[in-house]
């Protein structure tokens, strides 16, 4: 079973993607989570490298146009709709959140900007949004997109056409109206969002609809109303612009989340740059150890990888192979070379059907490493051009990974079987001439067995 979140930025997707992922979990089953594919070969890898796996994934409108996704391969697909008008205000109070304004952006600038939304908050008639989108552009701080709005909401409107997507409103995700999409997918379905302690906690706001009649202006409404006009028709908006008389914004969901939230995002990210040198020493409390697990399963590769040398290598317990397993084989079936490397290892350590499968992760290893990969900790803990989390490879990276010599079988955990590891089991620089042997036996075997 595969399930696939589409939608536009602030229409609820990531709410949905957490309460679709907590009715799974209830159901105590094994899938395969990925929040917002960054990289072509991570699906691709995903249905040669563990096809028998249900996938969750979810996918922002926008961000998916930079490689191809096959939406006509998922079981089910959802799309996210949401009023734009309330769109472009939700958008507005999120430009000095997203990473680019907090790590990029001059913080004079960001400051700026959140200074004129107090002001529209103190005074709704004081600025109009699309005064205050066009002074975050001139400031850095994000960017409103109008000019390519068109044309996404376009694309929108065709692939809703062109596949058959279950819609689901925000307001009635908000509402908590989400029967007819448990049916859809099975699944007991209801309305969560992640808490402020998830490392997706600064994305849920007001968890509100309709507030756009207290931001427009007589000039937003000009504005606005033609560029949404064949949106708002054909996923049933009613064209009623009619603004009230007396306007009043909340403070709580506008600038004070602005304020709260933005503190956050800073020291997140301030800590995410001192991970530049990242090494498995410095995990030393459960606190660690539960925020990479969260990160790695929603898909980062980076944080299976880190989690599960952590697992291995952290002094504060005895190494627990069948986790560290488990995680990076989860990195590794996207294709994320030093997630193949590091389950290689860890399975050569193992009994003979571990180290079969060690034969298959090294040789994909190898292969990867040579296409050019993802850059990661050694296994000893330094450091070879290791990136934060945020960092992204080429597309030119992105390739598909050849399969060399053996095809794995599918198996959807290589813990599951994992066994313990002889006493004078070896590291994993050691292997590589078992590998080469068991993969011409291997060879030999299944010739043989060819020839029956």
């Amino acid at each position: 079973m595969s399930i696939v979140i589409l939608g536009l930025a602030k229409t609820g997707t990531t709410g949905l993607y957490t309460a679709t992922k907590k009715a799974i979990k209830e159901r105590g089953e094994d899938w395969y989570f990925l929040f917002e594919p960054t990289k072509r070969r991570q699906l691709r890898s995903l249905r040669r490298y563990a096809p028998e796996m249900p996938l969750l994934t979810k996918a922002m409108l926008r961000k998916e146009t930079r490689f191809s996704i096959d939406y006509s391969a998922f079981e089910h697909r959802v799309m996210t709709v949401r009023d734009p008008r309330d769109i472009v205000v939700s958008h507005l109070l999120f430009r000095p959140l997203i990473l680019r304004s907090v790590v990029s952006s001059d913080r004079g600038s960001v400051d700026e900007f959140v200074a004129l939304i107090r002001e529209k908050v103190a005074d709704p008639t004081s600025h109009s949004l699309r005064e205050l989108h066009a002074r975050g552009d001139e400031l850095g701080v994000g960017s409103s997109g109008f000019v390519q709005i068109d044309g996404v909401m376009d694309r929108m409107i065709e692939l809703e056409r062109d596949l058959e997507f279950y819609m689901v409103r925000y307001e009635d995700f908000v509402d908590g109206k989400l029967e007819g999409l448990s049916d859809y997918l099975g699944l007991e379905v209801r309305s969560v969002v992640a808490s402020s302690e998830s490392w997706l906690g600064h994305i849920a706001r007001s968890k509100s609809y309709g507030e756009w009649h207290n931001w427009f202006l007589e000039e937003d409404v000009e504005y606005f109303r033609p560029l949404f006009a064949r949106f708002m028709e054909h996923f049933g908006y009613p064209d009623e612009w009619e603004l009230p008389d007396g306007q009043g914004i909340d403070p709580a969901s506008s600038s004070e989340y602005i304020a709260k939230k933005l503190s956050d995002r800073r020291r997140q990210v301030t800590e995410r740059q001192s991970e530049a040198h990242w090494t498995p020493e410095r995990v030393v409390d459960d606190l660690e150890i539960g925020y990479l697990t969260e990160r790695a399963e929603d898909g980062d590769a980076l944080s299976a990888h880190r989690l599960a040398l952590a697992l291995l290598t952290r002094s504060s317990r005895p190494a627990d192979r069948r986790e560290a397993i488990r995680w990076a084989h989860r990195g590794a079936v996207q294709g994320h070379q030093p997630c193949m490397e590091l389950l290689a290892e860890a399975l050569a350590r193992g009994g003979e059907e571990d180290r079969w499968r060690a034969v298959f992760w090294t040789k994909q290893s190898e292969v990867s490493r040579r296409r050019g990969a993802d850059r990661e900790p050694t296994r000893a803990g330094g450091t070879s051009g290791d990136a934060p989390p945020t960092s992204t490879s080429p597309d030119a990276q992105d390739a598909d990974h050849a399969v060399e010599v053996i095809r794995p079988t599918p198996s959807p955990d290589p813990a599951a079987t994992a066994t313990a590891a002889p006493a004078s089991a070896s590291p994993i620089s050691a292997p590589r001439r078992l590998a080469r042997r068991a993969g011409r036996k291997l060879s030999k075997l299944r010739r043989s067995a060819a020839g029956r």
